[in-house]
C-alpha cells in the first residue's frame, strides 16, 4: 500500500523492528538507508514493485495463484466469455458483494485487465 514502516506501525500498534523483520524473513526488499551497506537482496526471492495482478501472489518470489482471488477470476472469465460486458460483470460483482483485494467497488477497466490477463496466459499456455 505504499505506508511507511512508521505508518504501518501506528496503525496497527506493532513496533517497526517487529515490522521490519517480518518483512525481511518473508523475502520482501525494504529500502536500506544506510549509505554503503553493501547488502544485496537475492532478486529471485524477493516481490516485484507494482501491482501484482489479480488472482495471483508471490511466494518465495515466484507468482503464484492466488486460491481465493482466482475463484472470482475464473468466474469473471466464465461470464465474459458467455457475453457479457465487463460493465456488466463489474456491476454483478458489487451487486454480490464480492470484494476486491483492497475492499472497493470494482470497475470495469479492472475485469477489462483481468480477462485480458487470463486471455494472455491462456494464449501461453497453448504455446508450450
Amino acid at each position: 500500500m505504499g505506508l511507511s514502516l512508521k505508518e504501518v506501525s501506528e496503525r496497527t500498534g506493532v513496533p517497526k523492528s517487529t515490522i521490519r523483520q517480518t518483512l525481511i524473513e518473508n523475502g520482501i526488499a525494504i529500502r536500506d538507508f544506510k549509505n554503503g551497506s553493501g547488502k544485496k537482496h537475492d532478486l529471485t526471492k524477493v516481490r516485484r514493485s507494482g501491482n501484482t495482478p489479480f488472482g495471483y501472489t508471490y511466494l518465495e518470489g515466484q507468482l503464484v495463484v492466488d486460491p481465493k482471488e482466482y475463484k472470482v477470476v475464473l468466474d469473471i472469465y466464465r461470464q465474459w466469455t458467455s457475453g457479457k460486458s465487463y460493465r456488466a460483470i463489474a456491476r454483478d460483482l458489487n451487486d454480490r458483494g464480492e470484494p476486491t483485494r483492497f475492499g472497493k467497488s470494482w470497475k470495469h477497466e479492472v475485469i477489462k485487465n483481468i480477462t485480458q490477463n487470463r486471455e494472455d496466459k491462456l494464449k501461453k499456455d497453448k504455446r508450450r
